[in-house]
């Protein structure tokens, strides 16, 4: 992921899901629906500050819902870009 990351001719549109593609091979026309995170992205390092002062778990989809994250929380530690995101329908904000 970080090898796609760098190269100049990917474009990685995190958080996202492929909504309907149009065309034929060699020049297709794909909508994107990209998934809100609640969190402004361009202003978000990483740094986690946020993450221990959520009081909500939820269960974590990453491990099959075997194991609980927090309501503000990064998927996965390779994640890419490196921005958390928040579960909205279960904040208390």
């Amino acid at each position: 992921m970080l090898e796609a990351n760098r190269n100049e001719n990917i474009e990685i549109i995190s958080y996202s899901e492929v909504d309907k593609v149009e065309g034929y091979v060699g020049n297709y026309e794909v909508t994107i629906k990209k998934k809100p995170r609640y969190v402004i992205e361009d202003l978000c390092n990483g740094c986690g500050d946020c993450t221990p002062v959520c009081p909500i778990y939820i269960p974590n989809y990453w491990q099959e819902n075997l194991g609980s994250r927090k309501c503000i929380d990064i998927c996965f530690g390779q994640a890419i870009p490196f921005v958390y995101d928040l579960e909205k329908e279960s904040c208390v904000e």
